[in-house]
């Protein structure tokens, strides 16, 4: 009997007690609350924005003082329920074992680094409909290969892609206006890319133009035409009779958002090759 007892002694002091904090703007009205369960999900539930956090140890190598970063490798999956509407500053930083992370409808900003160097096993993530306003270095040095932006995202920071090696293909969506030239690179090589394509509306010519050169790459430029959009390397043609092969240049056709959603599920790569 003494040895049974002994051996669920051991196995009890071995599991891992849920954790909450209170994750609150100081001074704010709305509530925030962070909970870790015993199986690895962290929970961010309440209303309204979340609190920024800082950097810390940047002497050797910069990270979170979020109170769940002493828990990292036991976060697995992050879920961010609806009625938070601003993930905060630095708030996931080096969180390297998140696999999956759920953004709720409502969700409006991504702060600086919130998601910096965090979610190396992340494979896909799409940003609900209602963010406005990416941060710099927000989904900068993730595992992610597919990326799903907001249709109606208006800004995104400095070097808030840069870093995801795997992300190979990007559609900036027209409502954006405020789009940082160096989205993809930074001052130096810790903004390293492999993005291949990046895919601009025409009123963004400008300003894509710009960001891709930084990277070496040719934007590709859609605009809307009837039911969808056709684009051949950087120009544009007004019908599918224009549409022909042209001095070897592979032409591409580019569905809008929404028929590319209901014809493939949330990709980030739509296109069709015309011969």
């Amino acid at each position: 009997m003494k040895k049974y007892v002994l051996i669920l002694i051991l196995m009890t002091s071995f599991s891992v007690s849920a954790q909450t904090w209170d994750c609150s703007p100081s001074g704010s009205v709305n509530t925030c609350t962070a909970t870790l369960d015993d199986n690895g999900k962290l929970t961010i539930s309440g209303s309204g924005p979340m609190k920024d956090y800082q950097r810390i140890n940047c002497d050797s190598e910069c990270t979170t003082n979020a109170p769940w970063k002493s828990y990292d490798s036991q976060v697995k999956i992050l879920e961010i329920q609806e009625g938070i509407t601003s993930i905060g500053y630095d708030s996931f930083e080096d969180m390297f074992h998140i696999q999956e992370v759920s953004l709720p409808k409502g969700l409006e900003t991504i702060e600086d680094l919130a998601f910096h160097s965090c979610c190396t096993g992340l494979q896909n993530l799409t940003l609900p409909d209602t963010v406005k306003s990416i941060g710099g270095w927000s989904v900068s040095h993730t595992g992610i290969n597919s990326l799903v932006l907001s249709d109606n995202l208006k800004t995104i920071g400095a070097n808030a892609f840069g870093g995801n090696t795997k992300l190979k293909s990007l559609i900036i969506p027209e409502n954006v206006d405020s789009l940082d030239i160096n989205i993809f690179a930074g001052v130096d090589a810790y903004g390293k890319t492999n993005i291949k394509e990046l895919y601009c509306s025409e009123k963004q010519m400008k300003m894509c133009l710009a960001a891709a050169e930084k990277v070496g790459i040719m934007p590709i430029i859609y605009k809307k035409i009837g039911e969808g959009c056709y684009i051949i390397g950087n120009m544009k043609y007004a019908s599918l009779n224009d549409i022909a092969i042209n001095n070897g240049v592979e032409i591409k056709r580019i569905y809008t958002i929404e028929e590319a959603n209901a014809v493939a599920g949330k990709t980030n790569t739509f296109s069709i090759r015309y011969r």
